[in-house]
């Protein structure tokens, strides 16, 4: 199964969704190896980029071993945001850029960007179209149902971004009310499906790979976004992938799993490169995210790792500069 966005080709209807502090470049190629069609990264301040910040740079570095990539922006700014794109293009070369309009948390929000966007149409247009003319690559927006249950503009915002000229548009079907909580609305997600000309891929309330099934099956979306069921648990696109193409899925990973492949995720090696900004060679991947204990949830031998092993590595050197913490 494949799903078409703009002019690229992905080789399976799953995307990874972009989270600050785990979508970094190895968890992302973690979940390609596992096969995710898409990794998309942690959000990328487009002020910070075009104001060329070292922690912005690393953000948006691309691995070749993790393509297809999105790069995640947001901002308030349409000319900015579009300046920005330009800026990622051609720093990083990803294979599409995704405008957030749907971050709920509120130091975005109370800037005019992520879910705010959703209560100001003619700006996320103006944004929308201003990014499409500044790149090459497909661009794609990631929106919510809306801001609360009696504020739930996602119909006439997906469609006025559409024709912004958006190559696809994902919908976490909560509100921003909602963040995370309660159930998504996979009936929101259905319409749009019908009411949109681009794919829409759905987001919200996938936790297994029978879920991924239901989703697809229950709205009729070509693909679908996996979010916080992916943290620690990068097998799952795997689990999706077979349940999918073949009906069944892999058995669920843990102490009772039958016949699975416990092996941990890999770390790249020391000497592993990729592509970095400018087209030159960057470093190899950075620390898995976090901690040992939520990558490697489920792995039967974690229990007997010490304690201190399980906890995050705190960033920093003994002189004062700033370390590689953990994503």
């Amino acid at each position: 199964m494949t799903l078409t966005i703009g002019t690229l080709t992905l080789d399976g209807p799953t995307a990874l969704a972009p989270m600050a502090g785990y979508t970094d470049a190895g968890f992302r190629v973690l979940c390609r190896e596992q096969g995710c069609g898409l990794v998309v990264s942690e959000m990328v301040s487009a002020e910070g980029l075009l104001r060329g910040g070292w922690a912005t740079a690393r953000l948006m570095r691309i691995i070749d071993d993790e393509r297809p990539v999105g790069v995640q922006l947001y901002g308030h700014d349409p000319e900015r945001v579009a300046e920005a794109a330009a800026a990622c293009e051609a720093e990083a070369a990803p294979d599409l850029i995704d405008l957030n309009m749907g971050c709920p948390v509120k130091k975005v929000v109370r800037r005019g960007a992520g879910v705010a966007l959703m209560r100001d149409t003619s700006r996320a247009v103006r944004m929308t179209a201003g990014v499409r003319a500044a790149v090459s690559c497909p661009v794609t927006v990631k929106i919510r149902s809306g801001w609360s249950a009696d504020e739930q503009n996602a119909l006439p915002f997906a469609e006025a971004i559409q024709d912004a000229g958006a190559d696809a548009i994902t919908v976490h079907a909560r509100t921003r009310a909602q963040i995370h909580s309660g159930e998504a609305d996979w009936g929101l997600i259905g319409q749009l499906r019908e009411r949109l000309r681009i794919p829409v891929l759905g987001n919200g309330g996938v936790r297994t790979a029978e879920d991924a099934v239901d989703m697809l099956e229950t709205t009729g979306v070509p693909g679908l976004m996996v979010g916080r069921a992916a943290i620690g648990n990068p097998w799952l696109f795997r689990e999706i992938r077979a349940a999918v193409d073949g009906g069944i899925a892999a058995p669920p990973h843990g102490r009772r799993a039958a016949g699975r492949d416990r092996s941990p995720p890999r770390r790249a090696d020391p000497g592993e490169r990729g592509a970095g900004a400018r087209g030159g060679r960057g470093p190899g991947l950075r620390p898995l995210p976090r901690s040992p204990g939520q990558v490697h949830r489920g792995t039967p031998s974690l229990g007997r790792l010490p304690a201190a092993a399980q906890r995050p590595r705190l960033a920093g050197r003994r002189d004062g500069s700033p370390g590689v913490g953990p994503g």
